[in-house]
């Protein structure tokens, strides 16, 4: 019982890192800044990605595991700059983990770091 305990506290301390960084280029006209999503996970378990819309969510997409995984985030979700939260749901397990809220701007990197497990 203490071992499942302390397996779900880590998966629940999914963290936020550094927030955002700008990607550093200028944008040219008529060309969208891309903004991205890299995930570092430090678990053995693969983890489906999920941008949290309201009570609904969007899926970005597959995070393996102890890799770090690069995802775009779609424009319509950033527009001209909005609070995001994620979702991480570990295949084959029901404890999923959200992040904190952030406020991310287009054109930005965002970092989410999964402990291991």
């Amino acid at each position: 019982m203490h071992h499942t305990r302390r397996q779900l506290l880590s998966y629940l301390a999914l963290v936020l890192l550094a927030a955002c960084s700008s990607a550093g280029r200028p944008s040219r006209p008529g060309s969208e800044e891309r903004t991205i999503l890299e995930v570092e996970n430090r678990s053995f378990t693969d983890m489906t990605i999920y941008l949290v819309e309201g009570a609904g969510r969007r899926r970005l997409g597959l995070a393996t595991g102890s890799t770090t995984t690069k995802m775009t985030i779609p424009a319509s979700a950033v527009s001209s700059g909005r609070e995001l939260q994620f979702l991480a749901d570990p295949i084959g397990s029901d404890r999923t983990a959200r992040s904190d809220r952030i406020y991310v701007r287009p054109g930005e990197t965002v970092t989410l770091m999964i402990p291991p497990s």
